[in-house]
């Protein structure tokens, strides 16, 4: 069909965040905008949009967006790159109204849903594959090892 990659955008602007948990969207304002083509959406439509509605051209702004069917607490996501945007349009065939919101200036949304664990490691290791030369200096440089942990979980350092 020819509107198969049409959607709208319900862009909620000009509030604010609440913290977690029970977020929600205060002191703001929404309007749509129609027939936005999947195939050619980029962050540029927003920020055009937002000009359209009268915010000064160049300010900051942070975009996200809400998992169909989600919550404001687990189902928002950042829209700011072309990743973001493959990943907002793998919703729009089975929901053509998406929301939108934004922030001006400066953003308290936090999407890290894994928190880093450094550890220093004392020696290099073997496993690492480089191959080292004679008399070559091993020490001049700090070897970390960096993995994923869930936010909340002790890390025992």
């Amino acid at each position: 069909m020819v509107y198969d990659t049409l959607f709208t955008a319900r862009l909620h602007h000009g509030g604010n965040f609440t913290h977690r948990p029970g977020r929600q969207y205060v002191n703001g304002k929404h309007d749509f905008i129609d027939h936005l083509d999947s195939d050619r959406f980029s962050v540029h439509e927003l920020d055009l949009a937002m000009i359209m509605l009268g915010y000064e051209e160049g300010s900051i702004m942070f975009y996200h967006f809400l998992i169909p069917g989600e919550s404001l607490d687990s189902g928002l996501r950042s829209l700011a790159c072309d990743a973001d945007v493959i990943e907002l349009l793998k919703y729009v065939p089975e929901h053509r109204v998406v929301d939108f919101y934004t922030e001006h200036g400066n953003t308290n949304v936090n999407y890290n849903r894994l928190g880093v664990h450094i550890e220093e490691i004392n020696e290099v290791g073997q496993s690492s594959g480089v191959q080292q030369e004679v008399g070559m200096v091993t020490n001049w440089f700090r070897v970390l090892k960096l993995g994923w942990h869930e936010v909340g979980q002790s890390s025992g350092v």
